[in-house]
């Protein structure tokens, strides 16, 4: 049976900045569902008027999925972004995203790693595997679906205290109390505040998942 194929759209932000990406359905939800989702959220984050990234900063995006933060920051501007994502299906489609938009696959580092001890950390990444580390490393954001939000951050202590990121966003599903321990021992000891958090919950009004944004 062939596959029908995917049909382009574009993604427009509040600074009249915009990308091409293709709406897919390679997982759920599909890439234009994936897009709208967040929007607010991910353009208020790095187009906030006083910290928004510009185009001498680079951005760490763990758990990348079809590139939306990814997107997002190439278009504003950003230098570099550096885009985890295990699933070989949306990395795949992430580069694909990349090459239908001038000048973004060149300023985007797409790996295919599992981020956890038992895999590669985020500081391993950065210090060991690179031959040249980043420069302006300002942002990260990590969202792998509950999976192993706790090994990732306890992954990149080193990263975090190296280059003092502007602000870092984290999705937590669940109610995840183990983090909460972690944010009053490092974070908030690195002068790290909460700045925002966004709830999302179900009909039943069943926490699904905390956005925050440090």
């Amino acid at each position: 049976m062939s596959q029908t194929k995917s049909k382009l759209a574009t993604q427009w932000l509040p600074d009249h900045s915009n990308f091409v990406f293709q709406d897919n359905a390679i997982v759920s939800p599909p890439a234009a569902v994936a897009m709208m989702e967040e929007d607010s959220i991910r353009s208020g984050w790095l187009l906030h008027p006083s910290v928004g990234i510009d185009e001498h900063q680079s951005m760490l995006d763990i758990g990348s999925r079809y590139g939306e933060y990814t997107l997002t920051a190439l278009a504003i501007g950003a230098k570099h972004v550096y885009s985890f994502e295990k699933d070989l299906r949306l990395v795949k489609c992430l580069r694909e995203n990349l090459r239908l938009n001038k000048n973004f696959i060149e300023r985007c580092s797409v790996i295919n790693e599992t981020v956890s001890p038992v895999a590669t950390t985020i500081d391993s990444y950065i210090f060991d595997e690179l031959s040249v580390i980043p420069e302006n490393l300002k942002w990260i954001k990590v969202d792998v679906g509950g999976q192993d939000e706790i090994n990732i951050i306890n992954g990149c202590y080193k990263t975090i205290e190296y280059y003092r990121p502007i602000s870092i966003m984290m999705h937590l599903y669940g109610g995840m109390p183990e983090f909460n321990r972690f944010t009053e021992t490092f974070l908030l000891a690195n002068r790290f505040d909460c700045k925002s958090v966004v709830s999302e919950t179900d009909k039943e009004n069943e926490l699904i998942c905390n956005t925050l944004i440090y």
